[in-house]
This record gives structure tokens, C-alpha cells and sequence, in this order.
């Protein structure tokens, strides 16, 4: 059994779950939170590791976004991917931008082996660095 658990999952949670058990990550939960790191931090963050972090925050400006959806960002986001979380099983990934209730968003979805898509959806507003919303299909 011990086997068979470890395989299907990725890490375990400081939380609980209903059952009052210490809470364990699937595949598509782990690979998230590992990619949201690798997004959020700057480089120099972890002086062990100074080039780890993509600094989305900085890239996303309304003037830039032909740039994010141009390649670049998404060089440097598989790149870090590899480097940094080489567990994350990614098939490939896309960057869109998108208008929605007067905001711009920029989506990047993440195709896992695992037959799952990891939707991050951000876009800076007043209030808020970023604004960041998650979906997993």
C-alpha cells in the first residue's frame, strides 16, 4: 500500500481533510502550487539558487502583453519548470491573453501527463498586484 500512495501523490498538506487526516496533495495540486512559486518569486529570492523565479508580476503590464504571449515568457517558464521542478510531468504549455469585465488577463494553461490542464489566470489591478485565479479540468 505504501507504494501505490506515494505514486498517486504528490506531497502532503499542513491542513486536515474531513475525515480529520492530514491532508495529501494530488498530482495536479502539488504541480500548482510549485508553479505559482516559480511564477511569484524573483530572481534572488533564494540566494542558494539565485536564477530561480520568473517575476510574473514585473511582466505583466497592459503595454507588454503582445510580448508575454510572444514566446519569450514561455521559454523562460518551461526553462524554470526544468530546472526547478523537474517532477512536474508538463506536456506542454500555451499563454493567452483575454479581456473580461474591463480587465486584461493573461492565462497560461499547463498540460500535465496526467490528462489534467492547470488554468492560472492573473492580471494586475489597482487594488491588488495580481489578481490570480485557478482552475483544474
Amino acid at each position: 500500500m505504501g507504494q501505490a500512495f506515494y505514486k498517486n501523490n504528490k506531497e502532503l498538506d499542513f491542513n486536515i481533510n474531513g475525515l480529520g487526516k492530514q491532508k495529501v496533495l494530488t498530482e495536479a495540486e502539488s504541480a500548482y502550487r510549485q508553479l505559482l512559486l516559480l511564477l511569484l518569486l524573483r530572481p534572488g529570492d533564494y540566494p542558494s539558487k539565485p536564477e530561480m523565479g520568473i517575476h510574473i508580476s514585473k511582466r505583466i503590464r497592459y503595454k507588454n502583453l503582445d510580448h508575454i504571449v510572444g514566446g519569450a515568457m514561455k521559454e523562460d517558464i518551461i526553462h524554470q519548470i526544468r530546472e526547478y521542478a523537474p517532477e512536474i510531468d508538463m506536456v506542454d504549455m500555451n499563454i493567452m491573453q483575454a479581456r473580461y469585465k474591463g480587465e486584461w488577463y493573461v492565462i497560461l494553461d499547463f498540460n500535465l501527463v496526467a490528462n489534467k490542464t492547470i488554468s492560472i489566470a492573473m492580471t494586475r489591478k489597482s487594488t491588488k498586484l495580481l489578481d490570480i485565479k485557478v482552475e483544474f479540468d
